[in-house]
């Protein structure tokens, strides 16, 4: 195999190191008997999966040869390989599943993660019910809907770990308005969210509704944080999401959060508004 190129540890990287992974896992090939065959050392093929030594896309094209990976699955593997040092990645696609993955791995190793979600709780402090009706508001079958809000559970267990990141989340006053899932659904979740906060490393703070049109509203976005890396932003929409690696960019984004920061209310003044004015709320309202 040749060396490895710049890219280590980009979005990119990492989803083609998953790729190369679930391929390898597929062919029930260990790291070892496939550094093997290939006649690399079994840390070459690790380095590669984790994203931090990404493998030429003449060396991809080998390792998939020996996998076994042929047409069209091929072709977005190669394209990835071949993409590795361009900057910001977007992938389409319902689900998009190479950019969950991805998200994940940035969840697990950031010591800081911010959120920016103007019109909903975001996702690491859902509760089930509140998760599970936004994701039946797509086209998703009742399976799909059932695994993909398990899957969403199953991500907060990052906030409970040891190593736990400090978790900002920022959203405007609407989220606590809206009866998603109805009254019952909501009220869990204002309960779920002042639990949430009693963490010492995650914050809420709420954008008031009496701000009107602002950055805080012009659309979601999410900075992880690292020890020894750059930030990275991500964006996501309705079947697209994007990764920001993008120095200048990231910029803009870590702008906006100072912005949105000094329109929402103090931790302090958010907890206060959910316990006193939205709890009771959607209780007065859940029995109708």
């Amino acid at each position: 195999m040749n060396r490895t190129r710049n890219g280590a540890k980009s979005p990119r990287a990492r989803a083609l190191g998953s790729a190369l992974a679930e391929a390898r896992h597929a062919a029930g090939l260990t790291q070892r008997a496939t550094a093997s065959r290939l006649g690399v050392h079994h840390t070459r093929i690790a380095r590669a999966e984790t994203g931090a030594h990404p493998p030429s896309s003449e060396d991809t094209a080998s390792i998939l040869a020996l996998f076994g990976i042929t047409g069209a699955h091929r072709d977005e593997i190669l394209e990835m390989a071949r993409d590795i040092d361009r900057g910001n990645w977007t992938v389409t696609g319902a689900g998009v599943p190479s950019a969950l993955t991805t998200l994940v791995d940035y969840e697990r190793e950031a010591t800081a993660i911010t959120v920016s979600t103007p019109l909903l709780v975001p996702g690491l402090l859902q509760t089930m019910s509140y998760a599970r009706a936004i994701i039946s508001a797509g086209d998703a079958t009742p399976e799909e809907i059932e695994a993909r809000t398990m899957y969403r559970m199953g991500r907060q267990e990052i906030l409970r770990a040891a190593t736990a990141p400090r978790f900002m989340s920022i959203f405007h006053e609407w989220a606590l308005q809206s009866p998603v899932g109805g009254h019952a659904a909501m009220a869990e979740q204002m309960k779920r969210l002042l639990s949430w906060i009693e963490h010492d490393h995650i914050s809420v703070q709420v954008v008031p509704s009496s701000i009107g049109p602002s950055v805080s509203s012009s659309g979601n976005f999410s900075i992880y944080e690292f020890d020894r890396s750059p930030p990275i932003v991500h964006l996501e929409h309705l079947s697209a999401s994007t990764f920001v690696d993008d120095a200048r960019h990231i910029a803009n984004f870590l702008a906006a959060r100072e912005i949105v920061l000094k329109e929402a209310m103090s931790p302090e003044e958010s907890i206060k508004l959910i316990t006193d004015v939205y709890l009771p709320h959607h209780q007065e309202r859940q029995d109708r």
